[in-house]
């Protein structure tokens, strides 16, 4: 085909060609836009380590307990996306309502969840500084769901260690009063004992029998000293433990940054995609028409050949 009649071939489908880019372009848009209208939330925070804030509790004073922080981020990355977690994003922001979930649908709740799953990242980025990012089709929501989450993590985070507190508590009450019952018991042994080895002095009956009990007198007086040491340090750690969990002196998640809606529109990239799908498929109309009034009547001869 000559170049002449190319251009005369697209000047007698121009309408063709119009509607074609128009229809290509408007679906393009249509299917690509939940993939190019999303926006990101970032909040970025700092896990105080509980060894450094309450040592005698969380431990060792003095010491960056590696470990620990590990852990505890580890423990942020289970709670953020827990079942609490969920409850209130979906509450908070409506989200049956913001991602069209249908609620007479059985498994509603399932697919909000599954949703959210997806579109909540967090990062390690150091030992203990983590990152929380939400992706969402409306920048203000992306950015307030994630602050809203760095929020409750706040709040599960302190609730786990206030249970934690709670058990500590329970384990050395439990010990407090073990302990003093085997400080009276070893008490009313050593004053058996005393009193028996006075009764031998008192009958010059001093034999090995006095010397075993004189042995059972030292040894229950070193018990009697290493329990109370226990004791001493257990009371110790209940009055702390319980002086915390009063005052609520407790780790915290520090923000360093709070996540900002992003103000840059991604709706001229959505128009871009939509000019490239328009000009992919006008593309395609042409080479199927050049095609076709190259070969026409070489298709027909072949067809009639066969027919």
């Amino acid at each position: 085909m000559k170049h002449e009649d190319f251009l005369f071939l697209i000047r007698k489908h121009r309408i063709y060609l119009i509607l074609v880019f128009l229809i290509a372009m408007a679906g393009g848009a249509y299917v690509l836009r939940p993939k190019v209208l999303k926006y990101e939330g970032t909040a970025i925070f700092y896990l105080a380590n509980e060894s450094m804030v309450n040592p005698s509790i969380f431990g060792n004073p003095g010491q960056e307990d590696l470990l620990q922080v590990n852990l505890a981020q580890e423990r942020i990355i289970q709670l953020a996306y827990s079942n609490q977690m969920m409850e209130h994003l979906i509450e908070q922001f409506d989200l049956y309502t913001h991602y069209g979930i249908d609620t007479t649908n059985k498994y509603y709740h399932q697919l909000a969840v599954s949703k959210l799953i997806r579109i909540i990242q967090i990062k390690k980025i150091s030992v203990d500084i983590s990152s929380i990012t939400v992706i969402d089709r409306n920048n203000e929501v992306a950015s307030a769901m994630a602050n809203s989450i760095v929020w409750k993590l706040d709040q599960l985070n302190k609730a786990y260690l206030i249970n934690k507190l709670q058990n500590n508590l329970t384990f050395y009450n439990s010990f407090l009063v073990e302990s003093e019952q085997t400080v009276a018991m070893q008490n009313r042994n050593l004053d058996n004992y005393i009193r028996r080895l006075g009764d031998l002095r008192d009958n010059d009956k001093l034999s090995t029998k006095s010397i075993n009990l004189e042995f059972s007198i030292y040894e229950a007086i070193s018990q009697i000293q290493n329990i109370t040491i226990q004791l001493l340090k257990a009371k110790n750690l209940y009055s702390t433990t319980l002086n915390s969990a009063q005052s609520k002196n407790l780790p915290s998640l520090v923000i360093i940054r709070s996540a900002m809606p992003d103000f840059n529109s991604k709706r001229i990239y959505l128009v871009g995609y939509g000019f490239l799908a328009g000009g992919f498929c006008v593309t395609i109309y042409l080479l199927l028409l050049y095609f076709f009034n190259s070969y026409s009547n070489d298709l027909r001869i072949l067809f009639s050949r066969k027919y």
